[in-house]
């Protein structure tokens, strides 16, 4: 099976007085696409969120998405174990080293009443207020991996082993690689292209399959 979602502008002129509004169809192929475009498989219409919904009413609906909502629609692109293993491996990584890159900014001097006070506190504390918003105790996964992340790199600093700047952008630019690799095996494009919303959910997906295991509820 394989599918492709299309947006399309329609003019409704028999019952709506001619309104322009912008559709979503989601087309599903069971079986082959070849063999679809000379009409010997099954076509079907998924009739999603999106579907007859104006641009207002769809901006409404991504605001009320859940938590399990968002991380459905993630793990549509993240099916093939190869890829799943890319990710449950990268996406923590690659948070490390967002956090390693604001770690290294310098501090502002109104920062100076805390030596914990940084770039990336802030910026965990900013980012908890979405997680909040979708799930306590997956925001709580994360701030707490957030706090370990900022240990490793305050650690990393003191060691003084290589550039902290340097090693997080290096790591970085492997970590993505990798992971382009991972949705290439897939076929797959990543979700972000999609929302650039699901760059937070990642680290959300990793920390739902540890609750899972745990069974802790989220």
């Amino acid at each position: 099976m394989w599918r492709k979602t299309y947006t399309v502008s329609s003019e409704i002129g028999l019952c709506l007085e001619s309104t322009l509004e912008e559709y979503s169809v989601e087309i599903i192929i069971f079986g082959d696409e070849d063999r679809f475009r000379s009409g010997d498989d099954f076509l079907g219409l998924n009739i999603g969120p999106g579907i007859g919904r104006t641009r207002e009413q769809k901006e409404n609906y991504m605001a009320s998405k859940s938590i399990q909502d968002w991380l459905n629609e993630y793990g549509e692109s993240h099916q093939n174990k190869t890829n799943k293993l890319i990710h449950w491996i990268c996406v923590p990584g690659i948070f490390l080293t967002v956090v390693g890159f604001l770690w290294a900014i310098p501090r502002p001097e109104a920062f100076s009443v805390s030596p914990l006070l940084n770039w990336a506190t802030v910026t965990v504390l900013l980012v908890a207020v979405f997680y909040l918003r979708l799930s306590v105790p997956i925001a709580i996964g994360v701030v707490l991996f957030s706090f370990g992340c900022m240990g490793i790199v305050g650690w990393y600093e003191q060691a003084n082993l290589w550039g902290l700047w340097e090693s997080c952008g290096v790591l970085f630019v492997l970590l993505w690689i990798l992971q382009f690799v991972g949705h290439h095996i897939e076929g797959k494009k990543p979700s972000f292209l999609q929302d650039i919303q699901f760059l937070l959910i990642g680290p959300a997906w990793v920390i739902s399959f540890i609750y899972g295991k745990l069974g802790i509820r989220y």
